[in-house]
């Protein structure tokens, strides 16, 4: 790794003791010409840590000005856009609880709020919501009756059967209406998520929360789902294994992890990030063996940085974390020819269009070339 990559990784911590802020403020100080502190600011840009290296080098001295100066904007920036994303949340989730409607919210602002403890750290950019199936018509009517309608111009039946969830904006904000919270290589049902909901008070009202446990899950799918990358998507799992360190039963999270067939990524994943960014874990979890671990992680280290092309041939690496070959075979096949609604979703084709079955011949080359 070149020395500014190793930069914005050592700061990317939630948590940088005193200690370690020494040294790596020191080494900076001893050897100022070997960083280039306008390509260390383009990599934390690319992993939206950008806000979080500000909040741990703002007491640094032999610092450019300039750079400190553009790390401050984009944390004060964050903050203000996560105070403006938090109250929108809080104002859809009462209104549709006024409705009868049971809403909890994932990631986001409150994330950065409740489980960073700081609104400057996590940029946001989608309200994310989960609500139950059947309140899922419900829920869009609601929102539709406040401005916001389908962003995105899929069929309906299309996203049910292939996704897991919807997309509304109106004009401001952008809200994900989620009915499940994995898809594709793993399967829960929808009522997996609200086993062992928990009640919390935020700013005077009662909302609800996923349980710790099955809030990791979802985060530790969610960095896979995104190729590991950016970094930005690796601390929602350290600030929750941070948050809620004296409340995770890790026995319960690996047993809920085997129902849902997410073992293996679970323990990779909580390895990992073990070793790159400190995430607080159980020892015995640390020193788990996962086959084939340094290969992935040398992959997962390198895609950090560079412009990554050709994602779907990483996904096709990443597959190798399920839980069997069986299933990684499963999901390849599905990748190389899913059903026709995944391909009409895929190439933004209409219900109606015929093209639908060239593109499914050609669908094993297109995805060499995808950069999505």
């Amino acid at each position: 790794m070149s020395p500014e990559e190793e930069l914005v990784l050592s700061l990317s911590r939630l948590d940088l003791s005193g200690e370690e802020k020494g040294e790596i403020e020191g080494f900076i100080s001893k050897h100022p010409a070997s960083i280039d502190f306008n390509k260390a600011l383009k990599l934390a840009d690319i992993n939206l840590v950008s806000p979080l290296l500000y909040r741990n080098m703002k007491e640094f001295r032999d610092i450019p000005p300039e750079f400190m100066d553009r790390l401050k904007r984009a944390y004060l920036a964050t903050f203000h856009q996560n105070v403006l994303h938090s109250r929108e949340t809080m104002r859809i989730i009462t209104m549709l609880r006024g409705a009868g409607v049971e809403a909890i919210p994932v990631k986001g602002s409150l994330a950065a709020d409740i489980i960073m403890g700081d609104f400057g750290v996590y940029p946001t950019g989608d309200v994310d919501l989960l609500v139950r199936p059947a309140e899922l018509e419900k829920t869009k009517k609601i929102l539709a009756d406040e401005g916001f309608c389908e962003v995105m111009e899929f069929n309906e039946r299309d996203l049910r059967e292939t996704n897991y969830h919807l997309i509304l904006g109106n004009g401001s904000y952008l809200v994900e209406v989620h009915w499940n919270l994995v898809k594709r290589a793993f399967k829960a049902d929808p009522e997996f998520w609200w086993e062992g909901m928990r009640k919390e008070q935020y700013e005077g009202q009662e909302i609800s929360f996923l349980s710790p446990e099955r809030y990791l899950l979802y985060a530790i799918f969610h960095l896979f789902i995104h190729r590991f990358r950016p970094l930005k998507f690796a601390l929602l799992v350290s600030g929750l294994a941070r948050k809620y360190r004296h409340e995770l039963d890790w026995e319960r999270l690996l047993s809920d992890a085997g129902r849902i067939k997410m073992e293996r990524l679970t323990f990779f994943t909580l390895r990992l990030l073990h070793e790159i960014l400190g995430t607080d874990i159980p020892d015995y979890l640390a020193r788990k063996r996962v086959l084939g671990y340094s290969l992935l992680k040398r992959n997962i280290l390198r895609g950090f940085f560079p412009e990554v092309t050709r994602s779907y041939v990483r996904l096709a690496l990443f597959t190798t974390l399920l839980d069997t070959p069986l299933d990684t075979a499963r999901v390849l096949l599905r990748r190389l020819f899913p059903p026709a609604s995944e391909i009409r979703l895929r190439y933004n084709l209409p219900m109606e269009s015929k093209r639908v079955y060239l593109y499914y011949l050609a669908n094993p080359v297109l995805m060499m070339f995808r950069k999505r």
